[in-house]
């Protein structure tokens, strides 16, 4: 069996052509690919992390609402109680939702006289940078796609004293 090999020989002082040795704008072009990417993974996790954080600080308000309006002794001071306690609990999370868009409802439960329910919800949709990407038709083509919808928790508590 004859094998022929063609080996390629380097010719000292030979060099390869200019055009497939520049590597100078390689970072430019491999940054152009992956920045858009990368930069969109970011703001989703920031989005996120927004929103992940108005639904925590929408539960604690209502938790520490209902666990406040136990000390009230009537129902007025307990809404009193609650509200107040709930809102400085929203007010506490100024960066996150800012100054007002929230609601906090307290009262006697409608199923049983015996339970205080707060219930708090934020209207984040008026915060919210998704709110600005739809069109006027409602259509969601946008690329970044937000959540819209608005956080609300419900904390029970019996009343004191039994």
């Amino acid at each position: 069996m004859i094998f022929s090999a063609r080996r390629a020989t380097r010719v000292a002082g030979r060099q390869r052509p200019v055009a497939f040795s520049d590597e100078s704008g390689l970072a430019a072009v491999e940054f152009a690919l992956v920045a858009p990417v990368f930069i969109m993974l970011l703001f989703g996790i920031v989005i996120f992390g927004i929103h992940f954080g108005t639904w925590l600080a929408v539960n604690q308000a209502a938790a520490e609402g209902a666990r406040a309006s136990v000390a009230g002794m009537d129902l007025d001071e307990r809404r009193e109680l609650a509200t107040s306690t709930a809102e400085a609990v929203l007010a506490a999370y100024g960066p996150i939702l800012g100054d007002t868009g929230w609601t906090v409802d307290a009262k006697a439960s409608d199923s049983d006289p015996r339970l205080f329910e707060v219930t708090v919800t934020y209207d984040q949709a008026a915060r919210n940078a998704a709110s600005g990407l739809q069109g006027d038709s409602g259509d969601d083509d946008s690329l970044i796609v937000l959540p819209l919808s608005n956080p609300t928790a419900t904390a029970t508590v019996a009343n004191g004293g039994y």
